[in-house]
């Protein structure tokens, strides 16, 4: 795991790799280009909207 801080935020960020569908990956690459934003600015946005949405875990263990 390799730890960078962003220099324009301060925060610390980790560079990791993501295996993505072809199709996937080019309309990820194409919303980018049309909102003049980073991919990875996208992927971001995304991760931190539906991570609040999922269903806690302990939602499916028997206890």
């Amino acid at each position: 795991m390799t730890r960078q801080t962003d220099s324009k935020r301060g925060e610390q960020r980790v560079l990791t790799q993501v295996r993505l569908p072809v199709d996937l990956w080019e309309q990820l690459r194409y919303e980018a280009d049309q909102r003049d934003v980073s991919m990875n600015f996208l992927v971001v946005r995304a991760i931190t909207r539906y991570l609040p949405t999922l269903t806690p875990v302990e939602d499916f263990v028997d206890g």
